[in-house]
């Protein structure tokens, strides 16, 4: 009963591989040089000054656009100054606990 094929599969042959190792690592320089030239600017003296006198009188999308930067820059750096930038007469929250009181 012995067969004259083997019970082995046959190896595949294999293809060459696409990309070498320089290849690949190419367009990870290329992504960090392009991380490296954000447009990031400076929080000056007078910046942090004006965010200061702002805060809890404005939004922090309105205080960003008079800083002419974005709402996560503002809110970052209030987070780092550990300026709060809540506002004092907003209605956010209030609603619920008056219905709340109200029963």
């Amino acid at each position: 009963m012995a067969s004259t094929k083997s019970s082995r599969v046959p190896a595949r042959k294999t293809k060459a591989k696409a990309k070498t190792k320089t290849q690949t690592r190419a367009p990870a320089k290329k992504k960090a040089a392009k991380r490296a030239r954000r447009n990031v600017k400076a929080w000056t003296a007078q910046d942090i000054q004006q965010l200061k006198q702002l805060a809890g009188k404005k939004s922090a999308g309105q205080i960003g656009k008079a800083l002419k930067r974005s709402l996560a820059a503002v809110t970052f750096k209030a987070f780092t100054l550990r300026v709060s930038l809540r506002v004092g007469d907003s209605k956010r929250g209030r609603v619920a606990a008056k219905r709340a009181k109200a029963r």
